[in-house]
């Protein structure tokens, strides 16, 4: 297979292109990937990066319009236009928010990897964002990463107590369950209770 590839970039004159996307807060590399020993390098070199740019006004008001597009797709059930819909407002200007209301839309259609990789995007934009929190947890526990299912439940349960709400009270019903079925999971036993 790889020497396939190597066939074929060299036919179209080397490695392929990378254009980065419109710029946002994080680094990108500044030169096209390079072959190196037969694939590709998906590290830059250092001093190859460079800072994105800020989404434009207008960039974010398209992004908030394709949220709203994707939120009204989402509840009418039709997870995959949802998805590309967030995907578009993803690309115009990514917040965790986004990144979030994607991972809840392939929950629902049970692609756990991607729903994975999105929630950790949402955490990394806003590690404080009790959704993607909560959507991270879910995830865990859909793929049977119980310990580490757990450790987002406490985060978030110690993100609401550091808000001052009661712990009982303001867990949402969806924590509350998260909760007992991370605890129970260990003890297959208890879930009958």
């Amino acid at each position: 297979r790889e020497e396939r590839l190597r066939e074929f970039y060299d036919s179209r004159g080397g490695a392929p292109k990378v254009q980065p996307q419109k710029a946002h807060a994080e680094l990108v590399p500044a030169e096209p990937s390079v072959v190196r020993e037969g694939h590709l390098a998906r590290t830059p070199a250092p001093g190859q990066l460079r800072q994105r740019r800020e989404p434009s006004a207008e960039e974010e008001a398209e992004a908030l319009r394709l949220r709203k597009r994707g939120n009204d797709l989402y509840e009418a059930r039709d997870y995959e236009a949802a998805v590309e819909h967030y995907s578009t407002a993803i690309r115009a200007a990514p917040s965790s928010v986004l990144f979030s209301n994607r991972a809840a839309a392939y929950m629902m259609l049970g692609w756990w990897d991607q729903a994975m990789r999105d929630t950790r995007a949402a955490l990394r934009r806003d590690p404080g964002n009790e959704r993607a929190l909560e959507r991270h947890a879910r995830v865990m526990l859909a793929q049977d990463q119980l310990e580490e299912a757990a450790e987002a439940i406490a985060k978030l349960e110690a993100k609401l107590s550091e808000e001052g709400r009661e712990e009982s009270a303001a867990l949402p019903q969806s924590a509350r369950r998260l909760s007992r079925l991370a605890r129970g999971a260990a003890d297959p036993a208890t879930l009958d209770a």
